[in-house]
């Protein structure tokens, strides 16, 4: 599976799209930039056969409504998270922002142990609550997504709404238990790894 990088300036999220080898099918995964910064760097839109959300907080689905026009895509998310996709306190749109903000419900709820197939390629749901109620890691072999679960040298806040510090040490444990080392594509910061962040993360 190959995967892009994009946005992650300041405190905006990172957003990615992800492709099988053949670049026949993509997904796009937390849609914090616009589809113009795809475009810029790929020199036309891919075709974007379903948005997946880490979780919905407004800093990952900034530009979600854009990207749902233009390209018809599914939006999936943990069925925990269906409630922030609407409302501008769950979804801390309001908290930081002081306006309203979100998108209509999801056409794909995720759970534990669902898989998603995009060509060739697959990725594996992982429920990690903790951000939030319904937070979500991707996995495929060599590859983690981990959303506002898991950073390089740090772990997301659990202050927020439906965030739960009990349910995050929990799913840290489950990741930093993993036995297997990925790369680490965390929701905001650099690119890292699970064998990096199971040394040096003061969390782990």
């Amino acid at each position: 599976m190959q995967v892009e990088r994009y946005g992650g300036v300041g405190y905006a999220a990172n957003c990615y799209l992800i492709y099988d080898d053949a670049e026949t099918a993509f997904a796009l995964i937390d849609p914090s930039v616009s589809p113009d910064e795809v475009i810029a760097k790929r020199g036309a839109l891919p075709h974007i056969e379903r948005i997946i959300l880490t979780h919905a907080h407004y800093d990952h689905m900034f530009c979600v409504n854009e990207w749902r026009e233009l390209t018809g895509a599914k939006l999936a998310v943990h069925e925990a998270e269906e409630a922030g996709l609407r409302d501008a306190d769950r979804n801390a749109y309001r908290m930081f922002t002081g306006g309203e903000g979100g998108t209509r419900e999801a056409e794909i709820h995720l759970h534990e142990g669902d898989t998603l197939a995009f060509g060739d390629e697959t990725v594996t749901v992982w429920h990690t609550p903790g951000h939030t109620a319904g937070s979500i890691c991707l996995y495929t072999e060599g590859i983690l997504i981990s959303g506002d679960t898991l950073f390089a040298r740090t772990i997301g806040r659990t202050d927020l709404p439906s965030g739960n510090p009990q349910d995050m040490r929990k799913s840290l444990c489950r990741l930093f238990s993993f036995e297997k080392d990925a790369v680490l594509y965390a929701g905001h910061g650099p690119v890292s790894s699970l064998a990096k962040e199971k040394k040096f993360n003061p969390y782990a």
